[in-house]
C-alpha cells in the first residue's frame, strides 16, 4: 500500500512539474539577469560606503559651520556693544561662561546690557565697555620752578624744551635748508651730540 501512494505521489508530482517547467530559454534569461544584477550590486557597494563617509563629514561640516555662526553671532555681538578689543572678547567671555546656564542671555544681548548699564558690568569687563563710563581727569603739575604764575617761564631761546644746549629747532632746521656741513656740525656738538665727521 504505502508503494501504491508512493508510486501516485511521484506520478502527481511529475504532473504538476510538467505545468510548472521553465523553458531553458527563459531559465537562462533570468539566470543571466541575475548574474548582471550581482554585478551592478557589487559595483554599487562601495560607492553606497563612500556615500556614508560622505554623509557622515557632510554632517560634521554642518555642524562646525553651526559652531562657526554661533561664534559669529557672539563677535558680532561683542563688536555691536563697542567691544573691540581682543582682550575685551576674551574677558567678556569668561565672565559670560560664570553666568548660570538657565539665566544665561546671549553674549552679545548680555554686553549690550552692561554698555546700557555701566554700573553693572563686572570689574574685569568695565574698561573694555565704550560710552558712559567715568573718565579721570588728568592735571599735569609742572614744578614750581617752571612756572610763574601758573604760565611757564619762557627761556628766551626758542629751544624745544628739554633740548640740550640751548640749540632751537629751527636754527638747525636753517643749516640744514642752506646746506652747510659744518655749520651742522658745530649746532650738534653745542647740542651734545657727536656729529659724523
Amino acid at each position: 500500500m504505502a508503494e501504491q501512494e508512493g508510486a501516485r505521489n511521484n506520478g502527481a508530482g511529475s504532473a504538476l512539474r510538467n505545468k510548472e517547467a521553465v523553458p531553458y530559454e527563459r531559465f537562462a534569461e533570468v539566470n543571466t539577469e541575475l548574474k548582471a544584477a550581482k554585478a551592478r550590486l557589487a559595483e554599487l557597494e562601495p560607492k553606497v560606503t563612500d556615500l556614508d563617509k560622505i554623509t557622515k563629514k557632510a554632517e560634521s561640516y554642518k555642524a562646525a559651520h553651526e559652531a562657526d555662526k554661533a561664534a559669529w553671532a557672539d563677535e558680532r555681538g561683542l563688536f555691536t556693544a563697542g567691544v573691540t578689543d581682543p582682550q575685551g572678547h576674551v574677558v567678556a567671555k569668561a565672565l559670560w561662561s560664570t553666568l548660570p546656564e538657565a539665566d544665561r542671555p546671549a553674549l552679545g544681548e548680555w554686553v549690550a546690557s552692561l554698555k546700557e548699564d555701566p554700573t553693572k558690568a563686572p570689574p574685569g569687563l568695565a574698561p573694555y565697555l565704550p560710552g558712559k563710563q567715568a573718565v579721570q581727569k588728568v592735571e599735569t603739575v609742572t614744578p614750581a620752578a617752571q612756572t610763574n604764575g601758573g604760565a611757564p617761564k619762557p627761556t628766551g631761546t626758542g629751544a624745544a624744551p628739554g633740548s640740550p644746549g640751548g640749540v632751537s629747532a629751527e636754527a638747525l632746521a636753517a643749516a640744514r635748508q642752506s646746506g652747510d656741513l659744518a655749520k651742522i656740525r658745530e649746532l650738534l656738538k653745542a647740542a651734545g651730540y657727536n656729529p659724523p665727521t
